[in-house]
C-alpha cells in the first residue's frame, strides 16, 4: 500500500501522535515536517518499494549528509529527479536510518 500513511511503520507512528497530548502538553512533533518526510518516502517507496530496509544505516547517512549538502545555504535546493527540496530529503533518508538502527536492535 503506498500513500500518506503507509510509507512506512515509523511514520505511522508519527501520525498517530498528531493530536496526541501527553502529561506536559501537546507533543512538540512538526508535523508539517513529518508531512514533508512523509511525502518523501511515498514517492520512494512506489519507486523503490521496501529496499531501504536492506541497506545499511550508513548508506541512508551518506546519502542524507549528499543531500544536506546539496541542499544550500538556505536549504531550498532541489533535487532534480524527486522535486523535493535536499533539506527534506536529507531528513528522510535520516529517518532512514534511524528506522534501520531501531529494528537491527530488536533483531
Amino acid at each position: 500500500m503506498t500513500g500518506p500513511g503507509h510509507a512506512s511503520n515509523l511514520m505511522q507512528t508519527l501520525q498517530g501522535r498528531r493530536h496526541a497530548a501527553g502529561p506536559d502538553g501537546p507533543i512538540l512533533t512538526p508535523i508539517d515536517a513529518v508531512d514533508a518526510i512523509e511525502a518523501a518516502m511515498a514517492m520512494g517507496e512506489e519507486e523503490h518499494g521496501e529496499r531501504w530496509r536492506k541497506r545499511p544505516v550508513l548508506h541512508h547517512v551518506k546519502k542524507g549528509l549528499g543531500h544536506a549538502l546539496s541542499a544550500g545555504p538556505r536549504g531550498d535546493g532541489i533535487d532534480d529527479d524527486s522535486g523535493h527540496p535536499h533539506l527534506v530529503l536529507a531528513a528522510t533518508r535520516m529517518v532512514l536510518a534511524v528506522a534501520v538502527y531501531l529494528a537491527s536492535r530488536e533483531a
